[in-house]
């Protein structure tokens, strides 16, 4: 367990040192910004824009709430309530998270930013395919997304990426197979890439849709519930779609 723990610590340093390190390459990014911002895609909200947005899908709602802090950094808080955290672990799930996209590219057409987001979740439910209920599960997050965008029109933004999302989470009297009940520890790891459009309606609404697939790697006692095995893997995928409100 305070194995576990230790690792744990670090990670979250190695993460600490990431966000220091992409703070600064914002910094010195190239920076001109689109006629038209976005707030999914790399192209950032123009300085002192707020934009709402509200999307559902699979397996998330979403609310977020973005500020442009600057032309090179925009910070947001975004709650999803999840009803599938993968399979096999189907319930109620709310992550509350802080995304932060810094500029790297910003051009006319073009747009490149970073995306961290670190944030906390919890939630139960029950495992497919035996009923049997998990306890509460208390975790931390940290994603890392690259975002490109491309406007074809005025009126129309693609975006696209790679998000990888770091998911840790604890049961603290999770009934298992072999050993009954005992803290459980695990380690989710999703590689997604995805594509987006938002289409602009007019000055303050948009349209988006956006889809995302890929790998998904766990490990930790977690891997243990169905198998001998403490790291596994399965398929992720993820659809939104929704609308975006700004001034």
């Amino acid at each position: 367990m305070f194995s576990r723990l230790h690792k744990a610590r670090e990670l979250c340093r190695s993460l600490w040192l990431l966000c220091v390190c992409c703070l600064w390459l914002g910094g010195s990014a190239t920076v001109a910004h689109a006629k038209d911002s976005t707030a999914l895609g790399g192209s950032l909200l123009e300085q002192g824009e707020v934009a709402i947005t509200v999307g559902g899908g699979f397996p998330d709602v979403l609310l977020q709430f973005d500020f442009a802090n600057s032309k090179r950094v925009n910070l947001a808080m975004r709650a999803r309530i999840n009803y599938n955290l993968g399979f096999p672990f189907i319930g109620l799930h709310v992550f509350v998270s802080a995304p932060l996209r810094i500029a790297l590219y910003q051009r006319a057409k073009w747009s490149v930013a970073l995306q961290l987001e670190p944030g906390v979740w919890s939630g139960a439910g029950v495992y497919l395919g035996t009923s049997r209920p998990y306890g509460l599960n208390l975790g931390f997050m940290m994603g890392v997304s690259g975002i490109a965008s491309y406007q074809v029109h005025a009126k129309v933004n693609l975006f696209f990426g790679l998000e990888t999302q770091f998911v840790f989470g604890w049961e603290p009297e999770a009934v298992t197979l072999s050993s009954g009940v005992r803290s459980v520890f695990g380690l989710q790891v999703p590689i997604e890439a995805f594509f987006g459009v938002e289409y602009k309606l007019n000055e303050n609404f948009s349209l988006f849709a956006r889809v995302a697939f890929g790998p998904r790697i766990y490990s930790g006692n977690l891997g243990g519930f169905f198998s001998s095995f403490d790291v596994g893997g399965s398929a992720t995928g993820r659809l939104w779609g929704g609308v975006v409100w700004r001034r």
